[in-house]
């Protein structure tokens, strides 16, 4: 179970990093980094959730 709690503690920070990332590439004027920050926090969500539900699945490798 501590596992579990580093695992969603990890990805809650790294939303928060990638968010503030998200925020100075909406600020930024090239194009090639607003793109890129747009789509970080969507990598972030996905990872998270699929961390999580890796953690959730029953019958998981030990």
């Amino acid at each position: 179970m501590p596992f579990l709690l580093w695992t969603v503690a990890t990805a809650i920070l790294a939303q928060a990093v990638l968010a503030g990332m998200f925020i100075s590439g909406l600020a930024s004027v090239r194009p090639t980094h607003m793109i890129l920050g747009s789509m970080l926090p969507y990598f972030a969500v996905i990872v998270a959730v699929v961390g999580i539900v890796g953690w959730l699945w029953p019958g998981r490798p030990a």
